[in-house]
């Protein structure tokens, strides 16, 4: 729960904000707006500790399935996690009633980003297809920050889905939508959307920070060449790998690392004394990228 209940997003007020019903569309322009006694939470850090507790996260509608005209069920997603709101259903959307809140609900298209404040409760049975399946939140508050096309070219879904799947789909008789590469590279935005993506990002992220503390321990210090990177993308691009030698005293697979290695050389001359200075004359020549 990183912040408290007077926080905002930057973001315009709800349309009549006068004779606010609880739900509806954020207007363009104006000015901030909050929404008191609810504090801004992460998807990820919603457990059973913190039931009860009134919460504001914002996300991408993932899924929508109305029930009835008074309960819908949206499935809020935050990165990779996911957790299950009900909206209507006695959880109220103020003076619009449970209806209006719902019948909002059921029309948001998928992707949409909304703001949803409400309470944190423990649901009869684990919510099935979310990550936070211990929990929900009982929606009081609904905003859509951000309406998505209704027909996007793929869905998130459909992208997540492996060959692996579709091959065993078909080959039991049923029939699933197949997002080619061609597809995901046109639609990349929504692409990079799905769980697998999603963790190959984090991954990385992971790696690049533990090499970059191993550096830091060994006095280093990371400086940003364009201009190297610059070139060895042009090389690359022209189909001739970049003939980079490494340095004296660096490990051969971080010489393997074409993008790496101008930065590494550089931090290497700056900080480490390579190449070394005798006079005015260099007694090394700095590598050619």
């Amino acid at each position: 729960m990183p912040t408290g209940d007077d926080d905002n997003h930057g973001d315009p007020p709800p349309e009549e904000e006068e004779d606010d019903a609880g739900y509806g569309d954020v207007a363009v322009g104006g000015g901030l707006f909050s929404v008191p006694g609810y504090e801004w939470a992460d998807v990820a850090a919603l457990g059973r500790d913190v039931a009860g507790r009134a919460v504001r996260v914002r996300g991408a509608a993932h899924a929508v399935r109305a029930v009835g005209r008074r309960v819908a069920f949206l499935v809020l997603r935050q990165g990779s996690s996911t957790v299950q709101c009900v909206v209507g259903g006695g959880g109220g959307g103020g003076g619009g009633g449970d209806a209006g809140v719902a019948r909002f609900a059921a029309g948001l298209s998928r992707e949409s980003v909304v703001d949803v404040a409400g309470v944190v409760s423990l649901p009869r049975e684990p919510a099935r297809g979310t990550t936070q399946q211990e929990v929900e939140i009982q929606v009081k508050k609904l905003y859509c920050i951000s309406k998505a096309t209704p027909n996007l070219p793929i869905s998130v879904d459909d992208a997540a889905r492996s060959e692996e799947d579709v091959a065993k789909a078909k080959a039991a008789g049923e029939q699933l939508v197949h997002v080619g590469q061609d597809k995901r590279l046109d639609f990349r935005v929504i692409d990079l959307r799905t769980p697998a993506n999603q963790a190959i990002f984090r991954v990385q992220c992971e790696i690049e920070n533990i090499f970059r503390q191993v550096l830091l321990s060994e006095g280093f210090v990371g400086i940003h060449t364009p201009e190297a990177d610059r070139r060895v993308q042009r090389r690359r691009r022209g189909g001739v790998q970049a003939g980079l030698q490494r340095p004296a005293g660096l490990p051969g697979a971080v010489a393997s690392a074409p993008q790496a290695n101008g930065n590494l050389w550089w931090i290497r001359a700056c900080v480490r004394g390579w190449p070394r200075v005798q006079g005015r004359r260099l007694q090394h020549a700095p590598p050619s990228v």
